[in-house]
C-alpha cells in the first residue's frame, strides 16, 4: 500500500510542478487563457497517468494473490483505449485458467472493461449524448480529437434498442390519459422519403407562468418502421403504468390511417381530430374569406354537418379555378370524414406538431441530410430516450453480465411451469385490455415475445 501511495503522490507532484512553472514566468507575459489551457492539459495528463498506474497496480496485486498452480501467467499486452482525458495505454497480464480452460485478462474482468472496445465507456456515453443532440461530425469534435465521425456512428449503431424503451415507473389510477401522435418526414440516402412516427402519452397539461403549459408525466415513443409496432409499445406502457378502470383515454392526431390504428390496439380510446389541422384545412379552403371561415368553424362547433356542407357548396359555386376547387373539395372531404371526431373544446388541445418539431425535426429533418432507415430509427429512439429523461450512462456499463439470456431462461421455465406443453400464439387477444390482474399482465408479456 505504501508503494502505491508513493507512486500516486509522485505523479501528482509532477503535475503540480508543471502548473507552477507558469507562476515562475514574468507576470506581465501571463494570460488567463494560457493558464486555463495549461491547467486543463495537465489535469488530463494527470488523469491518464493515474488510470494507467491504477490498472497496473491492480493487475500486479491479482498476480501476487493468484493460485499459481491453476492460473498460469502467459505474457503482458498493452491495450490502447481512448478516453475523454486522452489516450490510455493499459498494460495488462494475460492468464490461462487450467480448470476453466480459458485465457483471460484479470484486470479487464475485475474492472468490467468492455472487450475489444477502443473507446472507454464514459466517453461512449458522452458521444451518444452529443450525437443525439447534434450531427455525428459535430459530436466527434466535441470530444477527444482521436474520435472520428464514423466511430461516433458505430457507437450509436451499437446501442441496444431494448435499453431505449420507455419504462413504466408505477401502476396508478387517474381520471384521464392523453395520447397524441404525428409524424416527421425525412429524406433517405436513397433519394426517397420516409416517415418517422411520434406518439406520446401524458396525464394532462399543467399551466405554469405566463400561460405556458407543460405535459404531466409525458413519455415518447418513436418508429420509422411500418406496421403497428409503435402502438404495441404504447399499449404495453399504458397497461403497465395505469389501472384503466374508470379512466378516459383520449387519442388525438391529424386523422392519418396509422394514427387511427391506435384505436385497434387501445380500443378504450376516443379519437379527437387535432384542432390545428381543422383550422388549417378550413383556412386553406376559404382563401382569406374570414367571414366564411368563421361561419364554417361555428358550424363545426355546433355539430351542424349539413350547414357546413352548404357553406362549402356556396364557396364551390363562387369559384372558377380548378386548383381552388380541388383544394376546397379536399378540405370538405377531410372535415366530413372526421366530423364526428372533431372537438374544438379547449381541453382537447393537441400539441403534436410542436412536439414533432422539438423531438424529431430538430435532429432529423431541419437541415439537409440523407438517412438510412436504420440510422433514422436509432437516432429517433435516442431522442425519445433523452426526452423521456433516460440516463445515458446506463447504456454502457462495461462488461455487462448476460442478463438477457438469464431472463430468457427464466421466462422459458415459467412458460413450462404454467403452460406445460401448450403454446400461446404471438399476437393480441381481443378483450385483453379489460384484464387488469396479474394474469393479464403475464399474457401481455408473453405476447410481446
Amino acid at each position: 500500500m505504501e508503494n502505491t501511495k508513493e507512486i500516486i503522490h509522485s505523479i501528482i507532484e509532477c503535475a503540480v510542478a508543471e502548473v507552477l512553472v507558469l507562476v515562475a514566468k514574468d507576470i506581465r507575459r501571463l494570460k488567463f487563457a494560457d493558464i486555463v489551457r495549461k491547467t486543463h492539459n495537465v489535469v488530463n495528463d494527470l488523469g491518464v497517468k493515474l488510470i494507467e498506474n491504477i490498472v497496473r497496480i491492480i493487475d500486479e496485486k491479482y498476480n501476487a494473490q493468484r493460485d499459481k498452480h491453476n492460473v498460469i501467467l502467459r505474457h503482458t499486452k498493452t491495450r490502447k483505449m481512448v478516453s475523454e482525458m486522452g489516450e490510455l495505454n493499459l498494460t495488462r497480464k494475460l492468464y490461462f485458467d487450467k480448470a476453466a480452460a480459458r485465457y483471460f485478462f484479470a484486470v479487464d474482468e475485475i474492472l468490467n472493461i468492455e472487450k475489444y472496445s477502443r473507446v472507454e465507456g464514459e466517453l461512449k456515453t458522452k458521444l451518444i449524448n452529443d450525437a443525439t443532440l447534434t450531427s455525428y461530425g459535430k459530436a466527434s469534435k466535441l470530444s477527444y480529437e482521436c474520435v472520428s465521425r464514423q466511430t461516433v456512428h458505430n457507437i450509436v449503431k451499437s446501442v441496444t434498442p431494448k435499453k431505449l424503451e420507455a419504462q413504466a415507473d408505477g401502476f396508478k389510477s387517474i381520471n384521464e390519459i392523453y395520447i397524441e401522435a404525428d409524424e416527421d418526414h425525412i429524406h433517405l440516402n436513397t433519394g426517397k422519403s420516409a416517415e418517422v412516427k411520434l406518439v406520446y402519452v401524458h396525464e394532462g397539461r399543467h399551466r405554469v407562468c405566463r400561460g405556458r403549459t407543460v405535459l404531466q408525466n409525458v413519455k415518447y415513443f418513436v418508429s420509422a418502421k411500418k406496421g403497428n409496432e409503435i402502438w404495441d409499445n404504447v399499449a404495453d406502457y399504458i397497461y403497465s403504468q395505469y389501472n384503466l378502470k374508470g379512466t378516459e383515454v383520449h387519442l388525438s392526431g391529424d386523422g392519418a390511417n396509422w394514427i387511427k390504428r391506435g384505436l385497434d390496439v387501445i380500443p378504450r380510446a376516443q379519437f379527437h381530430l387535432d384542432k390545428f389541422h381543422v383550422y388549417k384545412s378550413v383556412t386553406d379552403a376559404v382563401s382569406g374569406d374570414r367571414a366564411l371561415r368563421s361561419k364554417i368553424i361555428n358550424g363545426i362547433k355546433f355539430g351542424d354537418s349539413k350547414g357546413v356542407h352548404s357553406l362549402y357548396l356556396q364557396r364551390w359555386n363562387a369559384l372558377n379555378e380548378v386548383r381552388m376547387r380541388n383544394r376546397l373539395f379536399d378540405s370538405l372531404q377531410y372535415i366530413e370524414n372526421n366530423f364526428d371526431s372533431i372537438d374544438l373544446d379547449e381541453q382537447r388541445n393537441c400539441s403534436a406538431e410542436g412536439h414533432v418539431s422539438h423531438v424529431l425535426s430538430a435532429r432529423l429533418s431541419s437541415r439537409p441530410m440523407g438517412w438510412s432507415l436504420a440510422g433514422a430509427e436509432r437516432i429517433a429512439q435516442l431522442r425519445a430516450f433523452y426526452f423521456n429523461g433516460g440516463d445515458f450512462t446506463s447504456l454502457y456499463r462495461g462488461r455487462e453480465e448476460n442478463t438477457e439470456e438469464e431472463m430468457q431462461s427464466y421466462n422459458n421455465s415459467v412458460r413450462e411451469t404454467y403452460m406445460g406443453d401448450h403454446t400461446i400464439p404471438k399476437g393480441r387477444i381481443v378483450g385483453l385490455e379489460a384484464v387488469y390482474d396479474e394474469v393479464g399482465n403475464y399474457l401481455r408479456f408473453l405476447l410481446k415475445k
